[in-house]
């Protein structure tokens, strides 16, 4: 599924930027919203 997904993504970006080769995108998990809970609890103690 997040295969076919990636594929309509890269797809829909190359029609908008009017590019003949559009890079490969990568999707990374963003953790952030964890640390900055784990931070804060370690600050209110």
């Amino acid at each position: 599924m997040i295969i076919s997904r990636k594929k309509d993504i890269k797809y829909k970006m190359g029609l908008a930027l009017k590019a003949k080769y559009v890079p490969d995108i990568k999707f990374l998990l963003d953790n952030s919203m964890k640390s900055y809970d784990e931070i804060n609890t370690l600050l209110k103690k």
